[in-house]
């Protein structure tokens, strides 16, 4: 007689008579009930809707176990001993069963509490993931769902100087697939950086020097774009006071030769540039950088002409230009050419009064 308190673990298998199929499965009995007794017709719910349609099966039991464990091990093995999952004679969908894998993994499927998940942290906190733990997590790659909330569990959070110069030393020679940065450039989409990150990202680069490839591209990519009236104001602050180095001016010098302003920018620039006071200093560097420079084209003068039609000079620049001009000698071309500017033009009082005075004197 069979013992009403001890389980019975058994393998069965089932024929589809009608369309000639079999499907393997494991059954632990109720209490009482033998295996040949136990009219359990299994849990796939294929196999449930071919009975309702009217398919009639037969049930075999193929062994019979002391312990669950066994039992779905004996059926693993059984569904592998006739490839069930490849056969198309069979109807299970796989080798193994989902119970056999939680006799290793008591979880599986199931989650933890809010409460379990904290004392899980907690008794984590310090440890130290081996190298074997680390190689095989390379490479793995986290859920959408699994990188948000990640992002929202490091909310608030700081690394430490000792975090941060493991990941700055991580990432040396890596470089970032076209994907990443995509992916990267619309998640920054809309964010501002705080002065303080501005602060520290402007320390770190300090002393970096950005590759011509680097140059390249962001070149590339800011073509077209207008910057803001905010941005524009907020770079000219930033540059208040500092001085660019001789190889700077160089090079900005060598990447503007052979492009043309519009004339928007040259609006701009002049408007930009009124009130303003040129220093000593500078109109000497201004003049020794003109220094053997090829002379005004013909277009060119007439352009100044007509830009300085109108204008009327401060006694204080007439001044400048007069101590600019003493000990100076103006060559016969040059007079020619202000003899022949200044044919049919009514004399002014000023110019009347110089005469007068070269002719006294």
């Amino acid at each position: 007689m069979l013992n009403k308190k001890k389980k019975t673990h058994y393998v069965y298998r089932l024929y589809d008579v009608t369309e000639d199929k079999y499907y393997g499965g494991v059954r632990t009995c109720p209490d009482g009930v033998a295996p040949e007794d136990d009219t359990y017709m299994g849990s796939s719910n294929y196999v449930k809707e071919k009975i309702k349609s009217g398919n009639k099966f037969e049930k075999m039991v193929v062994a019979v176990y002391s312990t669950r464990k066994e039992a779905v091990e004996g059926e693993v093995r059984y569904l592998e001993k006739h490839k069930a999952a490849q056969s198309e004679n069979w109807y299970n969908k796989t080798n193994s069963f989902p119970n056999f894998y939680r006799s290793f993994k008591p979880m599986l499927g199931k989650k933890h509490s809010e409460e379990a998940r904290r004392k899980i942290g907690e008794a984590q906190k310090g440890r130290k993931a081996s190298e074997e733990t680390r190689r095989k997590m390379r490479g793995r790659k986290a859920s959408e769902e699994t990188r948000r909330k990640m992002s929202e569990a490091l909310k608030g959070k700081k690394h430490t100087e000792e975090s941060k110069r493991k990941m700055s030393e991580s990432a040396k020679g890596k470089k970032m697939s076209e994907e990443a940065r995509r992916k990267m450039s619309e998640a920054n989409k809309g964010k501002k950086q705080s002065e303080e990150t501005r602060r520290k990202i402007g320390e770190a680069m300090k002393g970096h020097k950005v590759s011509e490839e680097t140059r390249r591209k962001i070149g590339d990519s800011n073509r077209g774009t207008e910057q803001s009236e905010e941005t524009r104001r907020k770079r000219s602050e930033a540059l208040k006071g500092k001085k660019l180095s001789e190889e700077t001016r160089r090079k900005i010098g060598e990447a503007n030769k052979g492009k043309k302003m519009s004339e928007e920018a040259k609006r701009k620039i002049s408007e930009g540039n009124k009130g303003k006071i040129i220093s000593e200093e500078t109109r000497r560097k201004i003049g020794e950088a003109n220094k053997g420079k090829p002379k005004h084209s013909e277009e060119s003068k007439r352009k100044l002409s007509e830009i300085n039609k109108g204008k009327n000079l401060t006694e204080e620049h007439k001044r400048k230009i007069s101590e600019g001009n003493k000990g100076k000698k103006m060559s016969e071309e040059a007079k020619r050419k202000i003899s022949e500017a200044n044919k049919g033009k009514p004399w002014s009082v000023n110019r009347r009064l110089a005469q007068n005075l070269r002719l006294k004197t």
